[in-house]
């Protein structure tokens, strides 16, 4: 967790989860982080369905937004997908990543366990929406405080399913890490 660089050459490619999630916890903002935010046409049609008018605003202003073309899919990351039963959405993600590789430093996020799973058999690097809130306050573009009360409600507000036992032992490592009470 926040243990990813991130800088000015760091393409952030993004499925459907974390925007959702954070947008539902109110800080979608957080993706500022990230200067060169990327996703499929598909996914932000994705998206739009379940955050507001505001937030897709803030997506389509801010993100480099590429069409899916079913010929990126390559023979690789069609087996890939139909073994990890990914969507139509984390195959136009993956496929844009190999579009964009090798000439750029690619970083993947989804909450989706089976496509960080399959990113990871590309050979793609992945986070999910907790390693976002910990590298912003990381970060300073929130505090450690606020952090930790953005990780206590995803349970409450959001629609992120983490384990409870898990999301409870990221909290104290972080409390003990940052040293925040």
């Amino acid at each position: 967790m926040g243990a990813f660089l991130v800088n000015d050459d760091l393409y952030a490619v993004f499925d459907s989860g974390p925007l959702i999630h954070l947008s539902e916890v109110g800080v979608l903002h957080i993706l500022d982080l990230f200067k060169q935010k990327v996703t499929s046409d598909i996914i932000l049609s994705e998206v739009g369905r379940y955050i507001s008018k505001v937030n897709e605003s803030y997506l389509r202003e801010s993100f480099s937004v590429y069409s899916h073309n079913a010929k990126l899919v390559s023979d690789k990351l069609a087996t890939i997908a139909k073994i990890y039963s990914l969507d139509y959405g984390e195959k136009s993600a993956l496929a844009l990543i190999n579009s964009l590789k090798p000439e750029r430093e690619i970083l993947f996020f989804s909450d989706d366990s089976a496509a960080r799973m399959a990113a990871e058999g590309l050979g793609i690097a992945s986070v999910g929406t907790i390693g976002i809130v910990v590298k912003s306050a990381t970060e300073k573009i929130i505090g450690k405080e606020n952090a930790l009360k953005l990780l206590e409600s995803i349970p409450l507000v959001s629609s992120l399913y983490i384990k409870s036992d898990l999301l409870k032992s990221i909290i104290i490592r972080l409390r003990k890490e940052w040293e925040v009470k």
